[in-house]
C-alpha cells in the first residue's frame, strides 16, 4: 500500500509554480546518482573531491543555488554531470536545451 502511494505521488504532474523546487531536487538527484557511480558515499568524501568541507556540501544539498560557480565547475569535472540536467538546473527550458543540442551537434560534425 505504501509503495503504491509513493509511486502515485512521484507520478503526479509538475506545475510551473514549483518549477524552482523541481529543478533543485532533480539536480540533487543527478548529483546523488553520479556520486554513487563514482563510489562517493558521504558529504565529506564529496567535499574532499571538490575542495570544500562536508558541511558546505550539506548546505548546497539544502539550497543548491547557493553553490559557488567554482564548486559547480569542479562538480561537473569530478562527477561528469549530465549537461542537460545541469542546464535545466540553471533555468534553461527543455526547448532551449534541445536547441543547444542541435546547434552544437552540428558544429561538432564540421
Amino acid at each position: 500500500m505504501q509503495g503504491q502511494l509513493l509511486e502515485r505521488k512521484m507520478n503526479m504532474p509538475r506545475i510551473r509554480q514549483n518549477a524552482d523546487k523541481y529543478r533543485q531536487s532533480d539536480f540533487i538527484r543527478e548529483v546523488d546518482t553520479r556520486c554513487a557511480w563514482h563510489g562517493i558515499k558521504t558529504n565529506q568524501a564529496l567535499g574532499e573531491a571538490l575542495d570544500v568541507s562536508g558541511a558546505s556540501i550539506g548546505n548546497y544539498r539544502q539550497d543548491p543555488e547557493k553553490m559557488q560557480v567554482r564548486v559547480l565547475k569542479k562538480m561537473v569535472d569530478v562527477l561528469k554531470l549530465d549537461i542537460p540536467a545541469l542546464l535545466a538546473f540553471l533555468g534553461y527550458s527543455e526547448k532551449e536545451i534541445k536547441k543547444f543540442a542541435r546547434e552544437y551537434g552540428q558544429e561538432g560534425g564540421r
